[in-house]
């Protein structure tokens, strides 16, 4: 029996004699030289993703064929001439080729198939797949700052499509705006934001066309990976949005699950009047400032009468009304019954949006106080956005009322990961660390976002709080006043904490003072708060009228009753009642255990 090594040999000397070998390198050197010319060229030229990726599978393609020619014909003068054997050592009967001509061309197709598909399907330069990304503001084309809130519309409405998907780590907006009009380097952004690829784009909208330019940018090599432009009528807007998301999904290979297919599939279409006063009324909303809210109330009130199934306009009026209780710029027993109904109209209408679940979640923990459900809800709302850096802050929130530290701290870590430049959620992991008894390292925190975010006017509040809750009242009486300088004196939480810290220091008189000036203030038809007006009773000791207060606070489902919990960082102001019966059928009535 001939020798296999032998026959192998054999084999190997034919490639050589028929030069398959010299035709294999010439065509991969061409080819390489082509894909140079495709990438160097096909961008400029605006030509269509799918030019290339053709050009591609043409050469792939052509590559058998090649070898194949090489194998079965020689170059003559005569012209192409079929080959022949070599005679050469050739034995008397030829021993069955261990590998025949069709499956020779087989494998070569293969393998230069998967060859080009990974070419084809691998973006990350340095050979990693891309995982997370963060979309940076997109640039106003139309040279009108009036229309930039149409602007952070898109690029809003392009991370929550992109956050959909489960399998995509995706920044929160917070944080992907603070590189707006930024000089740095995108391998610099990507660094600081811990992603793999960054998304840049520009909108244009002229009447009622509007174009969404979005490409797509490795990180660490700054290399441009693609690029692409969606034009449509305003009604077919959300198409494009989901056109942007799913293009983007396709190119770094994302393996998307039905339910996501679906979704980015499907995109129904709006009024364009109606979907702008949507935009602009969540650009209100933003500031977080009482008249920024009022006329963002109107923006949603407007969307809503021009389309009444317009669900995420009820979303957005839920909100409104929520953020004005949360800052006591609206009394609770007339914010809850609208954000109620608005919040059920938005979850029958959509039960697929995330912040109608999100809405669900706030109605019952701080109105219902029906905390399992809360958590039900906040999942949902997860779920269903997963980028959603406020979700897993309140999902935070829910098991730290629960007593369970270790997830608390996994769920205020994943809403920092995803959002990293948003000061708020290292201050509310300083109350996990003042919960466990460390207030040095609470105040660590408190320092870096000091260091880190020294514009951000709240940072010197809430180091206040630490200081009070530390028993340092007069620290925390110069912070607040470093406070108030920078956002002026609010009567709904600045002027009774300034009471407060009064009346901890001895300074009675003008701890009283405080409590006229919330008297004058409603007298005068505005809101001061129950809740936070017993703040100046307790620091004076006067702990039925406290009581009192706090009883009116709960019978109008105040949303500051949250900080009654020994884990709020507002929690040491509470102490002198702990022991208090009174107090304690309170907590057990908002379900808090001790």
């Amino acid at each position: 029996m001939p020798d296999p090594s032998s026959r192998f040999a054999a084999f190997i000397a034919e490639l050589r004699r028929r030069r398959v070998f010299r035709v294999a390198i010439v065509y991969a050197g061409v080819a390489f030289i082509i894909f140079q010319i495709v990438d160097a060229t096909f961008e400029p030229l605006r030509l269509p993703d799918w030019a290339s990726t053709l050009v591609v599978v043409l050469l792939a393609l052509g590559f058998p064929i090649a070898v194949g020619m090489a194998w079965a014909f020689d170059l003559t003068a005569e012209g192409l001439v079929r080959a022949r054997e070599s005679k050469r050592d050739q034995p008397k009967k030829p021993p069955r080729p261990v590998i025949g001509n069709k499956t020779l061309a087989v494998i070569a197709v293969l393998a230069v198939i998967a060859a080009a598909w990974s070419w084809l399907r691998e973006p990350s330069p340095d050979g990693g797949p891309i995982t997370s990304i963060a979309v940076l503001p997109l640039d106003n084309q139309m040279g009108d700052p009036s229309e930039d809130y149409f602007v952070e519309g898109m690029h809003d409405a392009i991370i929550t499509n992109l956050a959909r998907l489960s399998a995509l780590k995706v920044i929160s907006r917070t944080s992907a705006m603070r590189y707006k009009d930024t000089d740095k380097l995108l391998p610099e952004i990507a660094r600081e934001l811990n992603v793999d690829a960054l998304v840049e784009g520009a909108v244009l909208k002229a009447g009622d066309r509007v174009r969404i330019t979005a490409q797509l940018i490795h990180g660490a090599s700054d290399e441009h990976l693609w690029s692409n432009d969606y034009e449509g009528d305003l009604t077919d807007i959300l198409s494009l949005q989901k056109a942007v998301a799913r293009a983007i999904a396709g190119e770094i290979g994302l393996a998307l699950k039905p339910e996501e297919e679906a979704y980015l599939a499907s995109a129904p279409q709006v009024n364009p009047e109606a979907y702008q006063a949507y935009l602009l009324g969540q650009q209100f909303i933003r500031k977080g400032y009482a008249p920024d809210l009022w006329r963002g109330i109107a923006q949603f009130e407007k969307a809503i009468l021009l389309d009444s199934t317009y669900a995420e306009a009820y979303v957005g009026l839920a909100n409104a009304y929520f953020n004005l209780a949360w800052a006591n710029q609206y009394p609770p027993a007339l914010a809850w019954p609208k954000i109620i109904a608005a919040g059920e109209r938005a979850l029958k209408l959509g039960d697929n949006l995330a912040g109608a679940h999100e809405i669900q979640a706030f109605i019952k923990a701080d109105y219902d106080w029906d905390w399992p459900g809360a958590e039900k809800e906040y999942l949902r709302a997860i779920e269903l956005n997963p980028a959603s850096a406020r979700s897993h802050w309140h999902q935070s929130y829910v098991h730290f009322r629960n007593d369970r530290l270790t997830e608390s701290l996994e769920s205020i870590n994943q809403a920092i990961d995803l959002d990293p430049h948003y000061p708020r959620y290292y201050i509310e992991k300083t109350n996990i660390l003042l919960k466990q008894g460390k207030d040095d390292g609470a105040l660590n925190l408190h320092e870096y976002v000091l260091d880190t975010f020294p514009s951000w006017p709240y940072t010197h509040w809430f180091i206040a709080h630490l200081y009070a809750h530390q028993g340092r009242y007069s620290d925390a009486l110069v912070e607040v006043e470093k406070t108030m300088i920078v956002l002026g004196e609010d009567i709904g939480d600045e002027i009774p904490f300034l009471g407060y810290l009064y009346a901890k220091l001895g300074r009675t008189e003008e701890a009283r003072q405080q409590l006229e000036r919330l008297d004058a203030f409603e007298a005068a038809g505005g809101y001061a708060s129950h809740f936070t007006r017993s703040w100046v009773y307790i620091g004076l000791g006067e702990i039925d009228s406290a009581l009192a207060l706090i009883e009116k606070a709960m019978e109008e489902r105040s949303t500051w009753l949250s900080f009654l919990h020994s884990s709020s960082y507002r929690a040491h102001m509470f102490t002198p009642l702990q022991h208090d019966p009174r107090y304690q059928a309170i907590l057990k009535r908002l379900g808090y255990s001790q």
